[in-house]
């Protein structure tokens, strides 16, 4: 049992303490906190904590017999040490005219108790010193006293920590660092699916237009086609001739080396009469129109099917922070080179799924505190510029919340896309280059554009 009356209990507490800057400051959840472990005697339901094991906050700290919901017995933030500080002078007087608050020693911690409490003395070493079987009874004390305040002893101390090794099993340090110590381990995955679209192009086949021969010795006649006669071996090669079917828009996945998996034909130019006003103006004719809209009907499929075209990139990074952000990215015109090709231009859309898994198999409490926040920016996809998200977006928040989650436990980021479609935007809208005319379909020019982002920011607060 644990004593209420002033002589108190005894306890072996598990500290975990994160630095902040103020009393009402807010910790850096990215940096992992730090842990101590220490015997305490409670009196009149206080413990004096002396900063151990680096920890600069010092003071009173009031535990409890019963554990609160998070599994903590005692709880306190604050500064250890704080003064007024002159930041500004009148230049006539030397006046001080503001002063600074300046806080030292400032931290936010966390108590657990380890095991029961008790009542004698020697049981709470017993059981302290139930880690190190080397130390028989009589135990050595648990504190040394140092100026009026009381410490660890440096037995004590030793048992507890055993060199600060985790991966020792027969520490209480490491007994507490698996079960407070809150992190994770993030396992990302990001989605991609990538296309070409060649917008204007011609298809065609190749017919066989003659045969030529020739002699891997000596020739020793030639005829309309080659060698007639051979001394050596006769050798023939056929001959082909690339021959136009049809204008088409075609699809090719991947992005870069892929092949086409869709093709749709459209007008009447031909090869041998593909002057500039036949390429223009077949370009706004009902069929050019028709296969622009099954072109993109087409393309948003590919994005919107979770189909084989999704290609996962998985990491697995331990902590307590996770950053990351994916963009969708829309390249017309080869945007990317210091040539413009009219009519090759690649989309990439991705998406993201994120699981919470055990950072350790030593790892006891059943899951975490997150706090989660992300956010979708989709740009104006009317407008120009290189990154249109940077001046003009809007925002959705995807979730802006703290939440507790289970191991394994997963969340799913959405798809960004957001990017324009391939469609004639100005009925007038020739562009002469050279000796053939061609129309820009889109509403802007070549710039590379990033249509949709999402950023992800989730801290680890506390375990569960």
């Amino acid at each position: 049992m644990c004593r209420t009356c002033p002589c108190g209990y005894y306890g072996l507490f598990a500290f975990v303490s994160r630095s902040i800057d103020s009393p009402s400051g807010t910790p850096n959840y990215c940096y992992e906190p730090s842990i101590s472990v220490a015997p305490y005697e409670v009196i009149d339901g206080k413990i004096q904590f002396t900063g151990d094991m680096g920890v600069d906050w010092s003071g009173c700290i009031e535990i409890n017999v019963q554990q609160d919901s998070k599994g903590r017995v005692g709880y306190v933030k604050g500064c250890s040490d704080s003064w007024e500080e002159c930041v500004e002078w009148d230049e006539q007087t030397g006046d001080c005219t503001q002063t600074e608050t300046i806080y030292m020693g400032c931290a936010e911690i966390e108590v657990y108790r380890i095991g029961r409490c008790y009542d004698d003395l020697n049981e709470f070493k017993e059981f302290v010193y139930s880690k190190c079987p080397e130390i028989t009874p009589p135990y050595p004390d648990l504190w040394q006293t140092w100026y009026g305040r009381k410490y660890t002893s440096e037995a004590a101390s030793d048992c507890i920590y055993q060199n600060w090794d985790v991966n020792n099993d027969d520490s209480w340090y490491a007994y507490a660092y698996f079960r407070y110590i809150p992190k994770a381990t993030f396992h990302w995955i990001r989605y991609d699916c990538n296309l070409r679209v060649d917008t204007n192009t011609q298809i065609g086949h190749e017919e066989e237009t003659g045969r030529y021969y020739w002699c891997d010795g000596e020739c020793r006649e030639y005829g309309d086609y080659g060698c007639v006669e051979c001394d050596g071996t006769l050798q023939e090669e056929i001959m082909y001739d690339w021959v136009f079917d049809a204008n088409a828009h075609t699809i090719q996945i991947p992005a870069w080396g892929g092949s086409d998996v869709w093709t749709s034909t459209w007008g009447d130019c031909t090869r041998e009469n593909w002057e500039p006003e036949c390429k223009c103006i077949d370009f706004y004719n009902e069929s050019s129109a028709a296969a622009f809209e099954g072109l993109n009907d087409e393309v948003e499929g590919y994005f919107e099917d979770e189909s084989e075209y999704w290609i996962g990139e998985e990491t697995r990074t331990n902590g307590t922070c996770f950053d990351k952000s994916y963009s969708s990215k829309f390249e017309p015109n080869e945007c990317w080179a210091s040539w413009w090709i009219e009519g090759i231009n690649r989309k990439w859309c991705y998406y993201g799924t994120l699981k919470i898994e055990k950072w350790n198999e030593k790892v006891e409490y059943d899951g975490l505190k997150l706090r989660v926040y992300a956010i979708q920016k989709n740009g104006n996809s009317q407008g120009g510029g290189s990154h249109p998200l940077s001046v003009d977006h809007t925002q959705t928040v995807l979730y802006d919340t703290e939440i507790d989650v289970n191991w394994d436990e997963e969340f799913t980021f959405p798809i960004v896309n957001n990017m324009v479609g391939f469609s004639i935007y100005d009925a007038g809208h020739c562009v002469n280059y050279g000796d053939y005319s061609t129309i820009r379909f889109f509403p802007y020019d070549s710039a590379c554009e990033y249509c949709s982002t999402v950023e992800i920011h989730i801290q680890v607060i506390g375990v569960i």
